[in-house]
């Protein structure tokens, strides 16, 4: 997993992370963040602002060099919003916004944050969760025991992707 947190690259990750966000449906349907010049240019400003005051953080799943998923989330008082997600449709069905979720929480965890907010509700995490749903409400809710099932889990296998 690659973390930005600061403004170096940052232009180029923002750049990057919303092309990822617009590479699936969203783009096609003409919802993505890139579709519109000034809710872009809000991220973008977001991005560097929230950098400078140590709240930034986006996320990339790699397969070899190639950036596959990307989460923009901020963090504050020791809690983390997720706001944007997106990946590359090439790599669907290896569910790489669900591996990189994965890694983002185990993080968020190791570091002791204490909750993880999901934009959305309920329904819209199962729809992109499925069964994982109500391991994620633990997660924000159960953070201890959370923590240790992390400790306790598998390798995520990002290594076959590439």
């Amino acid at each position: 997993m690659e973390t930005m947190v600061s403004a170096e690259g940052l232009a180029e990750g923002v750049e990057a992370g919303l092309g990822l966000e617009a590479a699936a449906w969203k783009g096609a349907a003409e919802t993505a963040i890139r579709c519109d010049g000034a809710t872009s240019r809000f991220y973008s400003m977001l991005a560097g602002r929230a950098a400078e005051r140590g709240w930034l953080g986006l996320h990339f799943l790699r397969a070899g060099e190639t950036r596959i998923a990307f989460d923009y989330s901020l963090s504050y008082k020791n809690r983390v919003y997720l706001l944007k997600v997106g990946y590359d449709p090439a790599y669907a069905r290896f569910s790489p916004s669900n591996l990189l979720l994965y890694l983002v929480l185990q993080n968020a965890f190791e570091r002791g944050v204490a909750e993880y907010e999901f934009s959305g509700s309920g329904r819209r995490l199962e729809a992109v969760l499925g069964q994982a749903s109500e391991a994620a409400f633990l997660a924000v809710r159960f953070s201890r025991h959370v923590e240790r099932t992390f400790s306790a889990s598998h390798q995520v296998p990002v290594g076959s992707l590439a």
